[in-house]
């Protein structure tokens, strides 16, 4: 059952069990509910109603903002509020001030600023315009769809289509299988209509229509000094990964992580592990194994966590596969459940809560930064072996990028770069990036929500870091030199 929102001017509203928002914008300036604050329905002509989730999902608080100028809706949390309110001298600290001046002082760019794990949805009521922002290496995903003469916006696409014959709200465990992937790719799919707010872009909507305006790849990974000495560059990824991991874990608690033999996943349980253990807690990896199969990493992350002193639950997965023969974490058309890999991941959340998991890491995305290198798990931390790491990197530099092109990312394919399309814009007018990162970013749907929401367990990303990703986009051109 939906539930509307109710609030007074000023005063954020929580609603602690939501998986989704949803509201709809009309071309028409339709009158709007009476359960929205009094000056928002004074002024506005195409806010027309907000409502929460349908699945009763508890994971990520949503928060309302209202006043006189605007209405912001928050899906998630802003980081930088108080070094923003230090630098500008904000007189109201409140996340919508901020906004808001950030806002009319610099424009739609100004959400640029803005750091943290979030997506918003802010409605002028001097301009009539809704503005969508989800920066690009966080927030989740926002789907709308175009329909009664207006836009219908959610972060939770089951409230934007009709599902009566795949699937019901009290079907708890199927929808988290359509949100493991991606169902947005295959057309026979009851998502097909549904357009999304992409990493890095800003969707602007009013009578007129819609206007999508992509941040540039330059200015949200800035240009940078990466060292040269191969000593020096392993050194700096390692504080990189440990900053990361040390803003991740900021509750005394013991974590779980789902493993892999990558390089990314086993520095970062290193890192995890080692973290944790100054405080007298632990790190408990999850994993599988695939008897007879070509992509068992079993005896590989066995090592691992010998090496790390870390305990591992080891899950069967025989029967499931065969897995060497799946490239991506695309769903199954036609079929109520995505592909093996995405079932180990809910068996991975179903072991870590029965063991009281709150916070499961993902670690199973491995090589997302330095894809396709495979070297030995104890070379990784190492630094007397970095010589090989190093070599792995190379390798894929040379494959992928020629010495004198200039794209910053070596794994950006054919498929990525013709998804590109529609109204939208770059200052740099090339359109060689569509994401900031491979596979990983390529295909995340939000799903660990809906896994969340089943088992009660909140997935943490470190990799989604600005100035970890901005060093290793940029390490394959330094390894040309």
């Amino acid at each position: 059952m939906q539930t509307p929102v109710h609030g007074s001017l000023l005063k954020p509203l929580q609603v602690n069990e939501a998986v989704g928002v949803w509201f709809h914008f009309s071309h028409s300036g339709s009158t709007a509910l009476p359960h929205l604050p009094a000056d928002i329905l004074k002024w506005s002509k195409n806010y027309q109603n907000i409502t929460y989730g349908v699945l009763d999902t508890p994971f990520q608080t949503v928060t309302t903002y209202a006043n006189n100028s605007c209405l912001l809706l928050l899906d998630g949390r802003i980081d930088n509020l108080a070094t923003l309110n230090d630098a500008y001298q904000i007189s109201d600290p409140s996340v919508q001030s901020v906004v808001w001046y950030l806002y009319v002082t610099f424009g739609i760019k100004g959400f640029y600023r803005l750091k943290g794990r979030f997506t918003l949805v802010l409605y002028s009521v001097e301009s009539e315009k809704t503005m969508l922002y989800r920066p690009y290496l966080s927030g989740f995903p926002l789907y709308y769809q175009s329909q009664e003469g207006g836009y219908t916006l959610s972060t939770n696409p089951l409230q934007l289509c009709d599902t009566k014959n795949s699937v019901t709200p009290l079907d708890k465990q199927r929808v988290a299988h359509y949100f493991t992937a991606d169902p947005l790719k295959f057309s026979s799919h009851p998502f097909h209509s549904l357009s999304k707010l992409e990493p890095g872009e800003i969707v602007l909507m009013d009578a007129e229509g819609v206007e999508k305006i992509r941040q540039p790849v330059h200015e949200a990974f800035p240009k940078q000094a990466i060292p040269t000495q191969k000593d020096a560059i392993y050194r700096a990824y390692r504080r990189l990964i440990e900053t990361a991991v040390s803003e991740t874990l900021r509750e005394d608690i013991d974590y779980g992580i789902m493993l892999s033999s990558g390089i990314d996943s086993a520095t970062l349980a290193y890192h995890a592990s080692k973290l944790l253990s100054k405080r007298g807690k632990k790190l408990i990896a999850y994993s599988w194994k695939l008897p007879n199969d070509a992509a068992d990493e079993s005896e590989k992350v066995k090592a691992l966590c010998e090496t790390l002193e870390i305990e591992l639950k080891l899950l069967s997965a025989e029967g499931m596969g065969p897995f060497d023969e799946v490239g991506s974490m695309a769903y199954n058309p036609g079929s109520p459940v995505t592909n093996a890999f995405a079932r180990l991941n809910r068996e991975c959340y179903k072991l870590a809560s029965r063991d009281g998991i709150k916070y499961l890491l993902n670690g199973n995305f491995g090589d997302m930064l330095f894809k396709y290198g495979q070297p030995k798990l104890t070379e990784l931390w190492k630094e007397r072996q970095f010589g090989q790491l190093l070599l792995a990197l190379k390798r894929v530099s040379k494959k992928v990028i020629p010495a004198e092109t200039q794209v910053r990312t070596p794994w950006l394919t054919d498929e990525v770069k013709s998804l590109r399309k529609e109204k939208t814009h770059s200052e740099t007018g090339k359109t060689d990036y569509r994401y900031a990162l491979c596979d990983f970013h390529e295909d995340y749907f939000g799903g660990e929500r809906y896994l969340s929401g089943v088992y009660g367990i909140t997935r943490l990303e470190p990799h989604r870091n600005s100035a970890l990703v901005n060093f290793c986009l940029q390490l394959p051109q330094t390894l040309h030199s």
